[in-house]
């Protein structure tokens, strides 16, 4: 056996536990604790040979550090409160520039290397040089294209120079190539997803075993003659690595492997993780740069630009830098591209659908009621006779729609058993909560997906159906019935909202279908 784990979460789909039953160094059970808002406050790791240790956070209300304990750097750490900045933490004094960039770090505690790092009119990273003591130093630069990909890092030490070149498909690195070789001194193969590694060929030929949160636990190569070449992998909460090969711990990556926690790519030689649009630091665990998209753009960071997956690092991850990734439970990697499209898809019909009451909203509210019911818009047909509280009531379940599903904060689950997935005749179903979870049926019935696991509708119907349950979700937006029967139809809704406009706006079928219209 490679690689076996098993999980635990809470009711909040908070991780509650881990079991790993990999070798002696790596195996045992990893344990996490949260607060009310979900952010964890401790760790312990206990049965392993190289790993065990018991960790202990103390946040402000904004999700900053005031004093951990037992970290590889465990203390006090000080902040400009306003800019949600440190300026000290236990190993390290920090500067930020004006755009709230870390541009310095000066090393206190455990000697390291100070950093300066240089940015962009993006805020992208294009520069560190490293001190580790005169006159050994460091230089590296990168270079992006225009969709914003790091297609070059150039590595500039005391006695040598050379320069990495990535190859994309989509936001996937498929080849590395150094220097001017023409021939790439790495490739790599990916399922479905986004950061869905199966294969590296570095030398050898090493395929990927990672655990529920994507990050990379094992690492396999089957040589000609001989046993199974395992490399294995065990990370501190926020993502910083150990290695292990042929059983013993291993200062670095053996395979030359630079896809670790959470499948991201991870730059040893600065300690960042590579986030895409920002970089992570693993041991103040948080971003370098504030979020590009606002420091509300994720509301549960609080309105704190820097944080990584709101403090949950064993619960979520963050492949872009900007949003939590959905999380997505017993589907296979096919079935996992395909949600996260209709997602995508639920968030594009429901902004418009948005943007058109947003634009209903700025009108005199005389004259947008009189277009309404005299049929110049769509309003009336889908929504009823006009009345004011529930035209607002529409346009903000639109707008929470969009917000939840844009935050990337939902969990699907696919499932072919239960009461509404096996015995009845749903496509999806969830509950009337925030925190619930959306199931995705499997059957040969109404499921969204049929009994081979392959979608049972195009794109943009399976988006307006996980619409549909998203509007469960914000608003315990329940099912109105038409005459005893549910909605089937655009047919059925328009005849509910022409007969009790106020139920057609508590009715999720509703809010389906005429996200569908758009």
């Amino acid at each position: 056996m490679i690689d076996s784990r098993t999980y635990n979460f809470d009711e909040a789909d908070n991780k509650q536990s881990e079991h790993n039953l990999g070798s002696a160094q790596v195996s045992g059970s990893r344990s996490m604790t949260h607060d009310s808002l979900g952010r964890m406050v401790g760790s312990e790791v206990a049965g392993s040979v190289a790993t065990d240790r018991t960790v202990s956070y103390e946040l402000d209300g904004a999700g900053n550090r005031a004093t951990v304990t037992g970290a590889t750097c465990a203390g006090t750490y000080s902040l400009d409160a306003a800019s949600n900045q440190y300026t000290h933490t236990p190993c390290e004094d920090w500067a930020h520039d004006n755009a709230g960039n870390l541009v310095e770090t000066r090393a206190t505690a455990n000697p390291g290397a100070d950093r300066e790092l240089e940015y962009d009119h993006r805020g992208r990273l294009v520069g560190v040089v490293l001190h580790a003591g005169e006159p050994e130093h460091t230089d590296v630069r990168f270079a992006y294209d225009a969709l914003g990909r790091k297609i070059r890092a150039t590595w500039s030490h005391s006695d040598a120079t050379f320069t990495e070149h990535y190859v994309y498909d989509d936001w996937n690195v498929i080849e590395e190539y150094t220097n001017d070789d023409a021939s790439p001194s790495a490739t790599y193969l990916y399922g479905n997803g986004l950061d869905d590694r199966l294969q590296m060929i570095r030398g050898n030929s090493w395929w990927y075993y990672d655990d529920e949160s994507g990050s990379t636990t094992a690492l396999a190569h089957k040589p000609t003659v001989g046993s199974l070449w395992i490399e294995r992998y065990a990370y501190q909460d926020f993502g910083e690595p150990s290695f292990f090969w042929a059983g013993a711990p291993a200062p670095d990556s053996y395979s030359g492997n630079p896809y670790l926690f959470a499948g991201r790519r991870w730059l040893a030689e600065l300690g960042l993780y590579d986030l895409r649009t920002r970089h992570l630091d693993p041991i103040s665990g948080r971003f370098i740069s504030r979020d590009s998209l606002g420091i509300w753009a994720d509301e549960e960071n609080l309105g704190n630009g820097y944080t990584y997956v709101t403090n949950a690092p064993g619960s979520a991850t963050d492949p872009t830098g900007e949003a939590k990734k959905p999380k997505i439970k017993n589907c296979h990697a096919g079935a996992r591209a395909d949600i996260e499209a209709w997602l995508d898809e639920a968030e594009r019909i429901g902004k418009l659908s948005r943007d058109w009451f947003n634009g209903q909203a700025n009108r005199k509210r005389k004259r947008r009621k009189a277009d309404w019911n005299n049929y110049k818009n769509d309003g009336r047909e889908w929504w009823g006779k006009h009345d004011n509280t529930r035209f607002h009531r529409i346009k903000w379940n639109f707008r929470k729609i969009v917000r939840r599903c844009s935050k990337n904060v939902i969990t699907f689950k696919c499932r072919s058993t239960g009461n509404y997935c096996g015995v009845g005749d749903a496509s999806a179903w969830t509950a009337h909560n925030w925190h619930a979870w959306i199931r995705l049926c499997k059957n040969n019935k109404n499921g969204i997906f049929r009994p081979s696991g392959t979608p049972e509708y195009d794109n943009r119907r399976s988006g307006a159906i996980v619409l549909h349950e998203v509007a469960h979700n914000i608003n315990a937006i329940g099912h109105r019935r038409l005459k005893g029967e549910k909605m089937r139809s655009e047919e059925q809704v328009q005849l509910l909202a022409a007969t009790k406009p106020t139920r057609a706006s508590w009715n999720a079928d509703n809010y389906e279908e005429y996200g569908m219209s758009r």
